[in-house]
């Protein structure tokens, strides 16, 4: 049993110390463009997201006076809120964009490693 063992490590350890074959190379090279792609849209949208939500809830907790008992709380509170919900609407159509814009950008290289791949 521990000849077995013994060979797994040894074919890891031999694996690791050769080349990398030219189609793994190129579904590697393949996956880093699509991150690229993909990578700046999420990191807006989390982003936006994150800051949309935190305004929305400050909104809410004006409006139902958790932070303050002031009259201009609630108006106040009302308007923060519909400035997260615009903050958070406009999201979406942001992500979007980005992503149909990298895209774009992409495309020719996207399309050009996958049909190597795709062929071999």
């Amino acid at each position: 049993m521990e000849n077995l063992v013994e060979q797994k490590i040894v074919e890891g350890i031999k694996k690791s110390y050769e080349g990398k074959s030219q189609e793994e190379s190129k579904f590697e090279q393949l996956c880093a463009l699509n991150n690229k792609v993909k990578r700046p849209a999420e990191i807006t949208a989390y982003s936006l997201g994150v800051v949309g939500s935190l305004v929305f809830g400050t909104g809410m907790c004006l409006a139902l006076k958790t932070l303050t008992t002031a009259a201009w709380a609630i108006p106040v509170g009302i308007v923060v809120g519909v400035f997260g919900v615009a903050i958070m609407g406009l999201n979406c159509l942001l992500y979007n964009k980005i992503i149909k814009n990298r895209k774009a950008k992409y495309a020719q290289q996207v399309i050009e490693l996958s049909n190597q791949l795709l062929n071999d």
